[in-house]
C-alpha cells in the first residue's frame, strides 16, 4: 500500500510559509487583496491625472488596514504562532504526518497527541517552496514538509492526492506566488501613493474649493422660504409645484440630509440646467439667472459654446457672445488629449481662448478667462461660482453688491475663480 511520511518542524519561518500558502487558497483573501490593489491604483491614477491629494489620510489608513488584515488573516502572523507554541508547553511543534489510502494520521512527537482525517475531507492542495498544504474542511490546513517527504517523489505525492481525494475542488495544485506578488504590489502602491501624496501636498495642491463646499446656513428653512430668498436676488423659474415636489422628496435623501445636501443648491439645480430636446439633441439654456453644468461634459463637441450660451442666458442677455466657433482640429478624440480653440466676439472685439482636452472633463480655466474678458470689456459685473461639492458647478453674473445680497439671503458662498 502506498504510504507517504513527513516530519514537520513548525518553526516561525515554516509557519509564515504555511500562512502564505493557506491564504493562496482563500477566496476571501484574494478578494481583499484585489480590492486593495484596485483601490490604490484608482487613488494613484487620480492624483497623477488630477493633481490633488484628495482623501490622503483616509486612503492611507484604509489601505494600510486592508494590507495588515490581509497579512494576519487566516493564521498569519507571529501572534498566532506564539499561541501555538504556548499550547505545546513552550516547545516548537513537531508533527509526524502519515498519508495513505486509509487517511491522514498526524502525531505530535512531543506530546503524543494524535489526529486522523479521512481523505474525502481534503478540498485543495497548495504548494510553496518547501511545503505541501492540504486544505481540509472547516478552514484547517495540514502541513507536509517536502524536504522530509518519504514514500515517493513530489509528483508521486500530487498524483496520489488527486487520485484518492474525491472532494478536491479542482485537480490543480495552487501556489503561493500570487500572494507574494500581491503583497509586494500592495507595498509598492502604498509607497508610491504616500510619496505622490506628500509631494503633491508639499507643492500646495489640495482640494480645490469646489470639492470643499459646505452646505448653506439655511437648511432649516422650508423650500418655500428659500425660493423667496432666491427670487429676491433675481432667480426665476421656481414654481409652486417645484417647491411642493422638493418638500415631498426632501426626506428621501438621508435621515440627516442637511449634513451634506444644500436645499438652495437643489432648487438652483432644478432651474439652472436648461432643457434638452432628446429628439433633436438641441439644448436651450435657462434664463433663470443661474447656469448649472456638470464638469464631466455632456456635449463634448460644443461644451464651451454651451458654456457661453448658458452664461449669456443667465445674465438676462447682458452678456452677448457672438460668432462662437470651436476649432476641434487639435483634439485627439481617441485618447482624450490635445487642445481646442474657442473664438467668439464680445465687447466689440474677437477673442480666442485655448483649452486643454482632458477626456470629457471641462477645462475650468476657460471660465476664468471668460471672466477676465467680461471684466475688461463690460464694466463692474463679472462671473461668480459655487458648487455642490461634487461635479456640479453653478455660474452667476453680477456685481459685488449683488453677491453680498445673494450670500446673505441664501447662506451660500460665491467664489470669483473657478480653476
Amino acid at each position: 500500500m502506498t504510504e507517504f511520511k513527513s516530519l514537520v518542524t513548525i518553526t516561525i519561518d515554516t509557519y509564515k510559509e504555511f500562512s502564505r500558502g493557506f491564504k493562496a487558497a482563500s477566496n476571501f483573501n484574494r478578494i481583499i487583496g484585489n480590492v486593495a490593489v484596485f483601490y490604490l491604483l484608482m487613488y494613484i491614477i487620480g492624483i497623477l491625472y488630477i493633481g490633488e491629494a484628495y482623501g490622503f489620510l483616509a486612503v492611507v489608513i484604509i489601505c494600510s488596514g486592508i494590507f495588515i488584515l490581509s497579512k494576519i488573516a487566516w493564521r498569519g502572523g507571529g501572534l498566532q504562532y506564539k499561541r501555538m507554541v504556548s499550547n505545546n508547553n513552550g516547545q516548537v511543534v513537531k508533527n509526524q504526518i502519515i498519508i495513505s489510502a486509509a487517511g491522514i494520521h498526524a502525531i505530535n512527537t512531543d506530546t503524543g497527541n494524535q489526529a486522523t482525517y479521512s481523505l474525502d475531507r481534503v478540498l485543495s492542495i497548495v504548494e510553496t517552496d518547501n511545503l505541501f498544504i492540504l486544505i481540509i474542511e472547516y478552514k484547517q490546513g495540514l502541513i507536509i514538509d517536502k524536504r522530509t517527504l518519504e514514500g515517493g517523489s513530489r509528483q508521486d505525492f500530487i498524483s496520489f492526492i488527486f487520485a484518492n481525494c474525491p472532494n478536491l475542488k479542482k485537480k490543480k495544485v495552487r501556489t503561493d506566488k500570487p500572494v507574494k506578488v500581491r503583497s509586494a504590489l500592495i507595498i509598492i502602491l502604498l509607497i508610491i501613493g504616500l510619496l505622490v501624496s506628500v509631494f503633491t501636498m508639499l507643492r500646495g495642491d489640495d482640494y480645490p474649493w469646489y470639492y470643499d463646499v459646505t452646505v448653506g446656513r439655511y437648511n432649516d428653512r422650508s423650500f418655500g422660504e428659500i425660493a423667496d430668498a432666491l427670487e429676491s436676488v433675481g432667480i426665476t423659474g421656481i414654481t409652486d409645484e417645484l417647491v411642493e415636489m422638493m418638500e415631498m422628496e426632501w426626506s428621501i435623501y438621508n435621515d440627516n440630509p442637511e449634513e451634506y445636501i444644500d436645499k438652495t443648491l437643489l432648487l438652483l439645480s432644478c432651474v439652472g440646467y436648461g432643457e434638452y430636446d432628446y429628439d433633436t439633441w438641441e439644448w436651450t439654456p435657462s434664463e433663470s439667472g443661474v447656469y448649472c453644468f456638470d464638469m464631466e461634459m455632456f456635449n463634448l463637441e460644443t461644451a464651451y459654446s454651451d458654456f457661453l450660451r448658458g452664461v449669456s442666458a443667465a445674465s438676462g442677455g447682458q452678456l452677448q457672445f457672438n460668432n462662437i466657433i470651436e476649432d476641434l482640429s487639435g483634439v485627439d478624440w481617441d485618447n482624450g488629449t490635445g487642445s481646442r480653440s474657442v473664438t467668439f466676439d464680445f465687447g466689440g472685439c474677437t477673442h480666442t481662448i485655448k483649452t486643454e482636452e482632458m477626456n470629457d472633463w471641462f477645462d475650468l480655466t476657460f471660465a476664468d478667462k471668460v471672466t477676465d474678458i467680461i471684466m475688461e470689456y463690460h464694466g463692474s459685473g463679472r462671473l461668480w461660482f459655487t458648487s455642490d461639492g461634487y461635479q456640479e458647478i453653478f455660474v452667476f453674473y453680477g456685481d459685488g453688491n449683488w453677491v453680498e445680497k445673494f450670500e446673505q439671503g441664501t447662506g451660500c458662498r460665491l467664489y470669483d475663480k473657478l480653476s
